[in-house]
């Protein structure tokens, strides 16, 4: 059991103390907004929030036709919880399966160990990273 109380987001930057099952609910414009801010620091202090604080990312209320929004760019930031239509069998809903289908389907997906590191480790995150991909076509068609 998980016990967690809704604290409305301040901001990044805010120094103000909170407790541990505080959690901060964003918008998807909001969290896109964070992403988007400052000189290409916006997602790294996403990510960095998300160190220490519960966050959950849900849809803009304007979404009516119940399509699902890019939701692997707030798990790629440490979201803990991202928000999703499961009646629709989108581009969305399709890589979020996907993630989930690489653990044995057990609900979870550990971080990546960037986003897992302790503190003294952030220069990490701005480093580019290497990453090869074995592909094996099993069929094509012209």
């Amino acid at each position: 059991m998980v016990y967690t109380v809704g604290v409305k987001f301040q901001g990044i930057n805010k120094k103000l103390d909170y407790a541990p099952e505080h959690m901060f609910s964003l918008s998807e414009p909001t969290a896109n907004k964070m992403i988007k801010a400052g000189d290409g620091t916006g997602m790294y202090n996403l990510i960095k929030h998300c160190r220490t604080h519960l966050v959950w990312i849900y849809s803009k209320g304007l979404r009516v036709n119940s399509t699902n929004y890019e939701l692997h760019r707030y798990w790629s930031a440490g979201a803990h919880l991202v928000a999703m239509n499961w009646q629709t069998l989108d581009h969305g809903y399709m890589i979020n399966h996907a993630m989930f289908q690489k653990n044995g389907r057990s609900s979870y997906v550990l971080k990546s160990a960037a986003l897992d590191l302790g503190p003294g480790h952030k220069e990490l995150l701005s480093k580019r990273m290497c990453h090869y991909l074995d592909l094996t076509i099993i069929s094509a068609q012209q």
